[in-house]
């Protein structure tokens, strides 16, 4: 009863590359609005039209890439880290799950690809962030003391040793 809203929401309304990976054929029957547009292309139509209708990835060699299909195959799921060329765009970092499944006893993988250049674009603005935060105290003048929301003291902070806090006796 719910199969094909549940379908659309998964598939069609995800946020990330969602597609169906035809083992048989060795190329994509389906590829998401969001799938197509991460790729770089203009429609479904266009992508699947692509002569390599497949990932082309210089992570892995093509053996490797049926090795992987091979290993998804056999346990039901497989994740990789992979890159992936995009036409007329830069590389693309990618988180890639497959998922194995069969239609009227035809091989299938549904494949979902999380963009991996937003994660690592977050972690150096944290890493940054952390440096600042730390230069802060690490430089500081005056004496910082750090406390909770209930006013709990983490932990005292190196005072200052500026010959400024010297000659004022402190």
């Amino acid at each position: 009863m719910f199969a094909l809203a549940i379908t659309d929401i998964l598939v069609n309304q995800a946020q990330e590359f969602v597609g169906v990976f035809d083992a048989t054929h060795n190329r994509f029957a389906q590829v998401n609005p969001a799938g197509v547009q991460l790729l770089g292309y203009s429609s479904e139509q266009e992508l699947l039209a692509e002569p390599a209708r497949t990932l082309l990835t210089p992570t892995f060699s093509e053996a490797e890439w049926i090795a992987l299909l091979a290993q998804a195959r056999q346990s039901g799921r497989q994740e990789a880290e992979v890159e992936i060329n995009r036409p007329g765009k830069d590389l693309l970092q990618a988180h890639i799950e497959l998922t194995y499944f069969k239609v009227a006893e035809a091989p299938y993988f549904m494949v979902r690809l999380t963009e991996q250049n937003r994660l690592h674009q977050a972690e150096r603005e944290l890493a940054q962030s952390v440096r600042r935060f730390e230069a802060v105290f690490a430089n500081a003048t005056i004496g910082i003391v750090v406390c909770n929301r209930g006013g709990v003291l983490y932990r005292p902070i190196k005072w200052p040793t500026s010959s400024l806090a010297t000659k004022m006796g402190s």
